[in-house]
């Protein structure tokens, strides 16, 4: 008789063996894959939480300054508008100073919250990756403050 029905015959037997008591080694070897799957999930799911706090603070820092860019820019406008149109006496030409002169003072707190903001992230590390889709988000903003 040849070889191979022996092969399949030995072939069987093990695969009842283990399939009936598995050895101790394999259910360690099972436990163990288990717990680094685990381990695995944890941290990636750490790392998820951590890249989206990161980047909900960077969004939320960035829609103000664009806010506050925005109030100083009208606030010029309205400036302009009123000296052409020669309105510029008592309480108009007050409450248009204010107004430019608070959407500035926003607009420098706005600039100066997204700085230490990304001298924080210099110092903690956050997750790889976290800021660029937040900067495609607002595009040329992050290099606008820069410059600033």
């Amino acid at each position: 008789m040849s070889a191979r029905p022996t092969l399949a015959a030995t072939a069987l037997l093990a695969a009842l063996y283990c399939s009936i008591a598995p050895p101790a080694a394999a259910e360690s070897e099972a436990a163990s894959l288990r717990e680094r799957s685990m381990r695995a999930t944890a941290i990636e799911h750490k790392y998820t939480t951590e890249r989206a706090a990161w980047q909900n603070e960077y969004r939320r820092l960035l829609s103000g300054y664009v806010a506050a860019r925005d109030r100083a820019s009208v606030s010029r406008n309205a400036w302009r508008s009123l000296r052409k149109r020669n309105r510029l006496r008592g309480e108009t030409r007050i409450e248009a100073r204010k107004a430019i002169e608070d959407s500035r003072a926003a607009l420098a707190s706005a600039i100066e919250a997204v700085h230490r903001f990304q001298g924080r992230a210099q110092v903690d590390q956050p997750p790889p990756g976290w800021r660029y889709q937040v900067e495609d988000e607002f595009p040329g903003i992050a290099q606008e403050i820069a410059s600033l």
